[in-house]
């Protein structure tokens, strides 16, 4: 049991470091090939970022372990809220945008509860995920389109919280070093990704839980 906990602690890491670095190397090139804050903020960060979660629930996905997947997501979004989000305003209070209240949170629950109707039926299908995956892709030209206009029109407040993401993420200028940083970063989270799932598995096994339990705790909180 210590040594799957050792080596589910292991996976954490690599996931860790894997998507830290494939987001500097990206956005580093990104930047050096001429890409505007925005675009990068949208794409090559908002995904990089989401890499752990994402790449292990494909994995359990793919071995069958669907619940899992489902629990991660589900308690990834749980954590981020009352964990992160309730932390952070406990150590200092937080201030957002108006445009946070007014657009972002409605999209929030409403995906959530577009979620919730799908999975009325225990079963999330091909046609569903491919509705739920297009809409990513619409949220994300949407941001886009919202940034640019109101840069045309004067206001840069969301166009600066972009810039703003960027320009924390520090510039590595070597072309070969970028490139490294991509390939050791996919690999850091694909392998840490692995070793995850297995150590996971293992642990649900020993102690007779179900996959959900897992998903919605040591997976949710890992990623």
């Amino acid at each position: 049991m210590a040594l799957n906990l050792l080596f589910c602690l292991i996976g954490f890491v690599m996931l860790y470091y894997g998507a830290e670095w494939l987001v500097k190397g990206s956005s580093s090139l990104a930047r050096r090939l001429g890409v505007t804050p925005i675009v990068i903020g949208l794409t090559v960060v908002a995904f990089g970022t989401s890499a752990p979660e994402f790449v292990v629930s494909l994995i359990f996905s793919i071995k069958d372990k669907s619940m899992i997947a489902v629990g991660n997501v589900v308690g990834s979004n749980i954590c981020n809220i009352a964990l992160v989000l309730g932390l952070a305003a406990l150590f200092q209070p937080i201030t957002s945008h108006r445009s946070v209240i007014k657009r972002n949170i409605p999209i929030m629950l409403g995906i959530s509860l577009y979620l919730l109707l799908l999975s009325l039926d225990s079963r999330l299908g091909r046609l569903e995920g491919a509705t739920l995956f297009g809409g990513i892709i619409v949220y994300t030209f949407f941001n886009y389109y919202v940034a640019m206009k109101q840069a045309k029109q004067g206001s840069k407040e969301m166009s600066a919280t972009f810039e703003t993401s960027v320009e924390e993420i520090e510039y590595v200028t070597s072309r070969q070093k970028q490139i490294v940083l991509i390939v050791v970063g996919i690999a850091g989270v694909v392998v840490g990704a692995e070793i995850v799932v297995g150590s996971a598995v293992k642990i649900m096994q020993i102690l007779g839980v179900d996959e959900k339990f897992i998903g919605l705790t040591i997976i949710a909180f890992g990623t």
